[in-house]
């Protein structure tokens, strides 16, 4: 597997994947600098999710349709979350300071306010890509306007034919960091 991250990310982590592609975040200083190298990799949104900035990488990368599995931005009636494993397991957010929002399945479902921010966001991003089919396959959650909502059980029937991603991938990965990734581990050794 390739991993897709930002040009700031765990280091062991890293070495878990075969290569990496990252895009700058313009506010870093260190984007700044791989740039000032010639190390210009673009930029991918980032609104509040990783989510969001999956969604923005599939669309730069010509993907239709896209679909989001797990983009849930709730929490049970009881304020808990689905998200083991995340900052917010084992939390239980005071519903009465939790907002109702548009459910996927359900009339209502509860959120943050952190969270209702990245609905509008979402939305709106989604919202400038008109020639883009956005489907949501997540089975409880809040909905998000612009994104088609299908039951997760219905995935298999959206299978694309069989595609040579890897190859493709591969290919790019190697052309790019062959000519970068050398001129600038030799500037850095040479500190």
């Amino acid at each position: 597997l390739f991993l897709a991250c930002s040009s700031i990310a765990h280091p062991p982590a890293l070495r878990k994947f075969r290569g990496l592609f990252s895009a700058q975040m313009n506010a870093n200083p260190i984007d700044q600098w791989l740039v000032s190298r010639g190390a210009d990799k673009g930029t991918l949104a980032a609104m509040g999710t990783v989510t969001t900035t999956a969604i923005d990488m599939a669309v730069q990368m010509g993907c239709d349709p896209i679909i989001s599995i797990g983009f849930d931005l709730s929490f049970a009636d009881d304020g808990t979350t689905h998200a083991n494993g995340t900052m917010y397991h084992g939390q239980r957010h005071n519903t009465k300071q939790l907002v109702r929002v548009p459910g996927n399945f359900n009339d209502e479902v509860l959120t943050t306010t952190q969270f209702q921010c990245y609905i509008s966001l979402i939305e709106q991003y989604v919202s400038a890509h008109p020639n883009c089919s956005f489907l949501n396959a997540t089975s409880g959650g809040a909905r998000l306007q612009g994104m088609r909502v299908i039951a997760p059980e219905l995935l298999p029937t959206l299978a694309a034919s069989d595609v040579r991603a890897f190859e493709s991938i591969a290919s790019i990965h190697a052309e790019f960091h062959d000519n970068i990734s050398a001129s600038i581990r030799n500037e850095l050794e040479a500190l």
